[in-house]
């Protein structure tokens, strides 16, 4: 299962795992717009992982950023091998660039663009 979505950074948190070893960004974002979801939800709050750590291809997201974000439902952060953790990491598409594959998106999208002015915008 995978998310597209153009979305606002709201809260950062640090989560420790493995003994205290590795840890993963957990960031909270408004989402403006879903372009690709699993199925259609009003929930426009969203949580996605990311590794701490550039060296492991994390992502360095900072408060009040917009960003399109391309995430993967992975087991990165599985203590159980179970994919449950919404994972983004530097090697895929996720981009501060929102106008970055804009044609293809807009192809795929699932819900009209929303305006800064939260009215719904006709394709």
């Amino acid at each position: 299962m995978s998310y597209i979505f153009i979305g606002t950074v709201t809260n950062i948190t640090t989560t420790w795992r493995d003994g205290g070893t590795g840890a993963s960004r957990d960031i909270q974002f408004h989402v403006d717009e879903f372009i690709k979801q699993p199925f259609n939800s009003n929930n426009h709050s969203i949580i996605i992982y990311t590794p701490r750590d550039r060296s492991a291809c994390g992502i360095k997201m900072k408060l009040n950023e917009r960003w399109q974000i391309w995430a993967e439902y992975s087991n990165f952060f599985s203590e159980d091998d179970v994919p449950r953790w919404l994972t983004v990491i530097s090697c895929g598409r996720t981009t501060k660039n929102l106008k970055q594959n804009d044609r293809l998106l807009r192809k795929w999208s699932t819900t009209p663009p929303i305006r800064k002015d939260n009215k719904t915008k006709n394709h």
